[in-house]
């Protein structure tokens, strides 16, 4: 039994979905800049 393992995985796919979303943040903040 990993407790490490169990807490890393579930923090990983939670800083997936944030670092996409602040991605998708951050490409429509620079389209407006462009514009």
């Amino acid at each position: 039994f990993n407790f490490r393992g169990i807490i890393s995985s579930c923090f990983e796919a939670h800083l997936t979905v944030y670092v996409e979303l602040e991605e998708k943040t951050l490409m429509e903040n620079l389209e407006k800049l462009i514009q």
